[in-house]
Formats: structure tokens, C-alpha cells, sequence
């Protein structure tokens, strides 16, 4: 008999629904449930925690795909971590997203600043 290898949870890149897991020592079969996601979700917080980095958008996304995946449904803690986990990373990005913008901002005005400086030398060296 051929030693069996466990299969993969279900991710955002794969669109099977399959939903079993096969483990090596017990020839059992798992099902996978929205909870393992949390679980699973759960770790990479803590890894990301000690590490200082928050969870990662994809992380997020492959849990909840991984879930609609197998259509079963979410107890209400459960819905509401997600949605809080949600609600942390949009605010995240959304703060993320204006220092971006403020550096833009400050990019543009210096080359505008440039410009206006290139123009003058421009007008006073040919007499436009």
C-alpha cells in the first residue's frame, strides 16, 4: 500500500469544491470546516503578530473563499471575526492609501515646482 500524502486545503486559486482531507496515520477522512479557516487564520495572526506584520489581505480572502467553497455555513463568531478581520484591514489600507496619496501630492507639487523653474529659465534665456 502506498503511503498517502495529505491533500491541501482548499485556496483561492484552486476552485474545486472538494471538501475532505485525507490523513496519513488514521485512513480517516476530515471534513473541512469553516472553523479550520479560523484556525488556520488565527495562527497566521499569531506568526504575523510576533513577527509585527497584520494579516494579510490574501490570507483573509482565501479563507473566506475557502469556506463559500464548501457551502458551510459560518456559526455567527465566526462571521463576526471575519468581519472584523475585514473591518481592520480596510481601515488599514485606508490609511495606507493616504499617506501614499499625501506623498503623491508632495511628488506633483515639487515637479511642479520644477516646472514653473524650467519655464522661467526657459522664457528668460530665449526671450519668450
Amino acid at each position: 500500500m502506498a503511503p498517502r500524502c495529505r491533500a491541501p486545503l482548499p485556496s483561492s486559486s484552486s476552485s474545486s469544491s472538494s471538501s475532505s482531507v485525507v490523513t496519513e496515520e488514521r485512513d480517516e477522512e476530515e471534513v473541512w470546516k469553516p472553523s479550520m479557516a479560523k484556525k488556520s487564520l488565527e495562527k497566521k495572526k499569531k506568526t504575523r503578530a510576533k513577527k509585527g506584520a497584520p494579516v494579510t489581505v490574501a490570507a483573509l480572502h482565501a479563507a473566506v473563499e475557502a469556506a463559500a467553497a464548501t457551502r458551510i455555513p459560518w456559526t455567527k463568531v465566526e462571521a463576526v471575526q471575519m468581519l472584523k478581520a475585514a473591518e481592520v484591514l480596510v481601515s488599514e489600507k485606508e490609511s495606507e492609501m493616504t499617506k501614499v496619496m499625501r506623498s503623491f501630492d508632495q511628488d506633483i507639487t515639487t515637479l511642479r515646482e520644477i516646472l514653473a523653474l524650467l519655464r522661467d529659465g526657459m522664457r528668460q534665456s530665449f526671450n519668450w
